[in-house]
């Protein structure tokens, strides 16, 4: 009995320090909504990712998060190029990103893009529906 009411007292201590902390919101809808996936860590030790949602167009980002704390929005979707991007970014072995898109794009059904830790975005590839694409 002795040891379970330590454990409870140490539980509730911890507990009243976590409730302490303070945390900073890092994303607001003009930067993106919606993270998707799991971060990737770049070799300038940066992590990236994307949200589903939020960004210039509505419609989803690229974005970059410094180990400080530093939120860039590298790209913003906006239909012709993509909509909801909804997976981890890929860290190739040349330093770029590669993604998908869930929707749009110029075939109207997702696109697989790549994207520089400086934000210049390429489209490798746009499904139209008839070919390998989400229905």
């Amino acid at each position: 009995m002795m040891i379970r009411l330590g454990i409870l007292v140490a539980l509730m201590l911890s507990l009243a320090k976590a409730s302490a902390q303070q945390f900073e919101v890092l994303f607001s809808s003009n930067l993106g909504r919606n993270p998707s996936g799991n971060l990737v860590q770049g070799g300038d030790g940066s992590f990236y990712g994307t949200t589903r949602l939020g960004g210039a167009n509505d419609r989803g980002t690229v974005f970059k998060i410094t180990p400080t704390g530093t939120l860039t929005v590298l790209h913003s979707f906006n239909y012709t190029d993509g909509h909801q991007p909804n997976a981890t970014l890929l860290a190739g072995e040349e330093g770029n990103f590669y993604g998908t898109t869930m929707t749009c794009g110029p075939g109207g059904f997702g696109v697989v893009f790549r994207i520089t830790h400086t934000g210049t975005f390429t489209i490798l590839r746009s499904f139209d529906g008839s070919k390998a694409a989400y229905r």
